[in-house]
């Protein structure tokens, strides 16, 4: 089951610590926005809980740079402004999925449904960064959270900026655990089949807690890796070494 969102109630899910606190990055989840009114609605952040403007995100802009245009923005932000990157094309009403990647002298792209935009040039090196969010833009509790309207499945971030043909796999409905797992820093399926955990990272320990209560929705379809029972010889050890947390911390999914 995925998870669902909506920004009136502010129901969103969050980890008191960042994944990631710096470029490279990438930023990948797929979404189902149920919506066309103007407003952000983030996807995934990562932010300060100090502040309003130290941040990464990636979120859904129905109405931005003009009427009708469905946007993926792609942010990075810090006290002294943004570079922000933009891909129109999103669906409403059905999954797309979505990704961000940013190099480490700070070049951008917005890929959706593995749709590459032009690319931005411009570093921006948010500070302190101490949340991660899903379905919120993860800042100080006193900030409004531009909550998702719509459900979200499958995020994952990762400490390196993946190149097309990877976000091309993702898109293609391949589990993140296929794409460039020794830098693979967290992934959440979100279908809530951890026995003590509602929304647990099979990868890095960053497990998610509910605010608000989101609801739960049909998954978007995924290719999961197989057990093997005799590893390959090889076989790459950061591999072996995320298929063993996903099926410690899941059942069958």
């Amino acid at each position: 089951m995925a998870r669902t969102f909506t920004d009136a109630g502010d129901k969103h899910l969050k980890c008191p610590s960042a994944v990631v606190t710096a470029k490279p990055l990438t930023l990948a989840c797929w979404i189902y926005p149920t919506t066309t009114t103007q407003d952000h609605y983030m996807a995934m952040s990562l932010g300060n809980s100090a502040n309003y403007y130290d941040q990464y995100y990636i979120g859904y802009s129905p109405e931005w740079p003009s009427a009708g245009d469905r946007t993926l923005r792609f942010v990075q932000r810090d006290s002294s402004g943004s570079v922000v990157e933009s891909k129109t094309g999103l669906s409403v009403n059905g999954w797309n999925h979505i990704a961000g990647t940013i190099d480490s002298s700070g070049n951008m792209k917005a890929y959706v449904n593995s749709n590459a935009s032009t690319g931005q040039t411009g570093s921006r090196d948010p500070a302190s960064l101490n949340q991660t969010g899903v379905g919120c833009l993860a800042r100080g509790t006193s900030y409004d959270y531009f909550c998702f309207e719509g459900s979200i499945a499958e995020g994952a971030i990762w400490d390196a900026d993946l190149t097309a043909d990877e976000i091309a796999v993702l898109a293609a409905g391949y589990s993140p655990l296929f794409v460039r797992p020794q830098n693979l820093k967290a992934y959440w399926p979100l279908i809530r089949q951890c026995p003590s955990v509602d929304n647990p990272d099979l990868v890095g320990g960053f497990d998610l807690t509910d605010y608000n209560s989101p609801g739960d929705t049909a998954h978007c379809r995924v290719i999961r890796p197989a057990p093997r029972l005799v590893p390959a010889p090889a076989q790459a050890t950061g591999e072996i070494a995320v298929l063993m947390m996903h099926y410690k911390k899941m059942r069958v999914a």
